[in-house]
C-alpha cells in the first residue's frame, strides 16, 4: 500500500504524531500498527507493553488511540485514490484462521461526515454491541480494511454469528447491513463504483433482483438467457468493458448461493438452466455454473457460438445428472464426434438437441456389472453324486459307528 508523503513546509509545526520511517505492511498488505515499535526506540504508547502487573497506562493508551486515528486517515487517503484495499488495521492471525464480515450502509451514516468516513465510530460501535454481555473473552476488532462502500473485518470464527446479528441494526441513523464478505461481488462492484457506476451493495441488490425476475419456482427452471440484452445488466454498465463481463457471472453465481441456508437447499432449488442467446465462444466465464448447480437435469446452450467440443471441454464430466441437452444453433452440433463425446460425457443423458439417444431402460442397464456373470452349473454323471449323498446320510443317521470306522480305513 502506497503511503503518504508529508506536504508541510518545513519549519511547520507537525499538529499531532509524526510518522517516524516508512509505514510497515504484512504479509496481507495490511498496515502494520506494531512495526514501528518492533525495532529501534520504544514509543511512549509502549510503556502498557512493559508487564501484565503494572497494567496500562493512560499515555500508552492515548499512544494506541493516535496510532489509530492515523492508519485510518492513511487508509482513507489511499481509498480516495482509488485503491483496490484500503489497509485501516493490522491485528494478529492471518488468513487461515479468521472470517472475513462486510459492514455496509455506513456511507449513509450521520458519522460518514467525520473525517474518517464514520469507520472508526463504526468500529466503537460494533465493538461495544457485542462487548454489551459479558461472555468469555473481550471482543475487539484489529483487522479491518475498506473496499468502497463496504468495511471489511477480520474476526476469528466464534465471534462469526454474534457479528452477523448485527445485520439491520441502527447505528447513526441508518441501518447497516452485515453479512459475510463476498469477494466477486465486493470487486465487481468496486469497479463499477469506481467508473461512476453502482455502489457493491447496489449491485448485490440489483442482481438479487435480476435472478428473481428470471426464476421459476414452480418449473426449478433459472432462465439466464439473452443476457446481453438485459436493459437492467446495461443500465449497470455490466457490459462496458470486458473485465465487468468476465466477473459479473461468478458474481452472479455467488449472489444466488448467498439466498440459501444450505447446499441441499440450492441444489435442490434448479433442475433446469437456460443459457441460450448469450454470444458465447466457450464456458469460460460461465464455468461456474457446474459447481452453484452441478445436479441439473436440463440445460440449454442453443444459439450460442460454440465451434467444437473444446469449446465447453470445462465442463467434461461435469452436470452428471444431466438428462436434456440442447446445442443446437451451434456448430458444435455438426462435428461427426458430437455425439459420441456428449453421450461418453454425460452418462446419464437422453435427449440431445431435441432428439433422444438413449432411453432410461438403457442407461439403467448400463449401471449393471460389465463382467457377465454365469448362470450356476451343476452336471451329475451316472448320478454317482446323488448316490453317494443318500448313502452318507442314511449312514450317518442309522448306524454311526459303522460311518466312523469306514471314514477310518
Amino acid at each position: 500500500m502506497k503511503t503518504m508523503k508529508s506536504r508541510r513546509p518545513a519549519g511547520a509545526s507537525s499538529g499531532g504524531i509524526r510518522k517516524r520511517g516508512p509505514t510497515r505492511t504484512d504479509r496481507d498488505g495490511d498496515m502494520d500498527m506494531d512495526g514501528s515499535s518492533r525495532g529501534g526506540k520504544r514509543g511512549r504508547g509502549d510503556s502498557s507493553r512493559r508487564g501484565a502487573a503494572g497494567g496500562r497506562s493512560s499515555g500508552g493508551r492515548q499512544g494506541q488511540t493516535r496510532d489509530r486515528t492515523l492508519a485510518i486517515q492513511q487508509a482513507i487517503a489511499d481509498n480516495n485514490k482509488d485503491s483496490s484495499q484500503a489497509n485501516v488495521r493490522q491485528g494478529k492471525g492471518g488468513k487461515g484462521n479468521s472470517t472475513q464480515i462486510s459492514i455496509t450502509g455506513w456511507k449513509n451514516s450521520n458519522a460518514s461526515s467525520k473525517r474518517d468516513g464514520g469507520i472508526e465510530n463504526l468500529i466503537s460501535f460494533i465493538e461495544r454491541k457485542l462487548n454489551a454481555a459479558p461472555k468469555g473473552s473481550r471482543f475487539r476488532i484489529t483487522k479491518s480494511r475498506v473496499e468502497g462502500d463496504i468495511l471489511v473485518v477480520s474476526v476469528h470464527p466464534e465471534w462469526t454469528d454474534r457479528l452477523l446479528q448485527l445485520n439491520g441494526k441502527l447505528f447513526a441513523g441508518v441501518n447497516i447491513t452485515v453479512e459475510l464478505y463476498d469477494s466477486s461481488t465486493a470487486v465487481l462492484g468496486h469497479q463499477l463504483a469506481s467508473s461512476g457506476g453502482n455502489s457493491t451493495a447496489d449491485t448485490k441488490s440489483k442482481i438479487t433482483s435480476i435472478l428473481a425476475k428470471r426464476y421459476n419456482s414452480s418449473a426449478k427452471l433459472l432462465d439466464l438467457s439473452k443476457l446481453v440484452d438485459d436493459t437492467d445488466l446495461q443500465a449497470m454498465g455490466i457490459f462496458n468493458s470486458t473485465s465487468t463481463q468476465s466477473k459479473f457471472f461468478p458474481a452472479m453465481m455467488k449472489v444466488w448461493e448467498m439466498q440459501f441456508t444450505s447446499s441441499t437447499e440450492r441444489r435442490e432449488a434448479v433442475e433446469s438452466v437456460s443459457l441460450a442467446q448469450n454470444q458465447l465462444a466457450n464456458v469460460t466465464v460461465v464455468t461456474s455454473m457446474a459447481q452453484t448447480f452441478p445436479d441439473i437435469k436440463n440445460l440449454d446452450l442453443s444459439n450460442n457460438n460454440f465451434k467444437d467440443t473444446q469449446s465447453i471441454i470445462a465442463w467434461r464430466w461435469k452436470f452428471r445428472n444431466l438428462e436434456f441437452l440442447d446445442l443446437t444453433g451451434n456448430d458444435i452440433s455438426s462435428k461427426p464426434e458430437f455425439k459420441d463425446t456428449m453421450l461418453k460425457w454425460y452418462p446419464k443423458l437422453q435427449t440431445l438437441n431435441n432428439v433422444q439417444v438413449r432411453t432410461a431402460e438403457e442407461i439403467a442397464a448400463k449401471k449393471k456389472t460389465p463382467i457377465p456373470i454365469q448362470a450356476p452349473f451343476f452336471h451329475d454323471d451316472s448320478q454317482i453324486a446323488e448316490n453317494f449323498i443318500r448313502a452318507f446320510f442314511a449312514s450317518y443317521d442309522n448306524d454311526r459307528n459303522t460311518f466312523h470306522q469306514q471314514l477310518l480305513r
